[in-house]
This record gives C-alpha cells, structure tokens and sequence, in this order.
C-alpha cells in the first residue's frame, strides 16, 4: 500500500473519530464499521505505525562539523 494510500485512510479515519461515525467508506467504496471509539484509535495508532517508518526513510541529515585548536600563550 502507498503512502498516499495510507494516508488517506487515517485522514478518513480522523474525520470519521471527529464527527462521530463509527463506519468508514475507503476510495474503491469498500467500508469499514468499528465497534468503539477505542477500536477506531488503535486503528489510528497502526496506520500511524506505518507511516512513521515511511516518513523516516525519506529524509536525510547532513551534519558538517569544524573542528579547531586553542592554543594558550
């Protein structure tokens, strides 16, 4: 599954917990209907889960560093 994939998932997920529906309807028409609130956050917690992984991989640290000597007189 993409990241755009997934991200439109939790981004229906988060509306659905926000206006209080319980059953949520994905791009191809197929629909999911959670059983609690709590259910629907740790379905929130997973999507987050893999897209954590996703995010990190993309990005890139460059460090540069100087090194120098005091010299005492």
């Amino acid at each position: 599954m993409s990241t755009q994939d997934l991200q439109q998932r939790l981004a229906r997920l988060n509306e659905a917990i926000q206006s209080g529906e319980r059953t949520v309807t994905t791009r191809d028409g197929a629909s999911v209907t959670y059983r609690s609130l709590d259910e629907m956050r740790e379905a929130r917690r997973e999507l987050e889960g893999q897209l954590a992984p996703r995010a990190t991989r993309q990005r890139a640290v460059v460090v540069r560093a100087t090194f120098g000597t005091i010299r005492g007189g």
